[in-house]
């Protein structure tokens, strides 16, 4: 057998023996359908805590441990894709085209612009998916805050269903944060 052959034949039994990633994704949340808007909104780059911002999906197994999956990873980085779901949940929550992701080149005045800064957005035991996020909202002209919150959601799911009914139970915890946000952009300004 020649080296070549040798070599090929070594890089094939590798593939077989190590397990392929699994990818996933989030996708946008169907809001209900409101009156139509004409409600211009800015979503600044979501802000994740560190040890979520990496490939991996993580869990927290006890307060003070964290996992990495070991075969499943998201399938973009997570602070961008929790900005673009974000940006079309709250789209479709709000009746509008579309929430514009700043920074964005396009001249476009905006009515509000959002800050998301999340502190949790992983599976915890036994059976938990947990989001923990701050949000503000601030009216464009003048540039001020209108309003402020945090949003804590616990979602359970089957463990047995792996990793796929952790990342399902994740994608649910981003409906009780789009409807906030949505809420606090439709109120009117408070007074000065």
């Amino acid at each position: 057998m020649n080296r070549r052959s040798v070599l090929l034949a070594a890089l094939a039994l590798s593939a077989c023996a190590s397990p392929q990633t699994r990818y996933h994704g989030l996708t946008a949340l169907a809001g209900p359908s409101p009156a139509p808007s004409s409600l211009r909104v800015g979503l600044e780059p979501v802000d994740v805590a560190a040890f979520l911002d990496r490939t991996e999906i993580v869990t927290r197994p006890t307060p003070t441990a964290v996992e990495l999956a070991d075969r499943d990873a998201w399938a973009e980085p997570v602070d961008l894709m929790l900005g673009r779901v974000l940006a079309e949940s709250l789209a479709a929550e709000l009746g509008i085209a579309e929430v514009l992701e700043l920074p964005t080149r396009r001249l476009t005045p905006l009515d509000r612009v959002v800050e998301v800064s999340v502190q949790a957005f992983n599976g915890a035991a036994p059976g938990e998916a947990v989001l923990r996020a701050t949000w503000r909202v601030y009216g464009e002209t003048p540039i001020r805050l209108l309003r402020e919150g945090r949003t804590d959601v616990v979602e359970p799911y089957d463990p047995a269903g792996g990793v796929p009914a952790l990342v399902a139970a994740l994608n649910a915890t981003l409906g009780p944060l789009t409807a906030e946000v949505a809420d606090a952009i439709r109120r009117p300004p408070p007074s000065s």
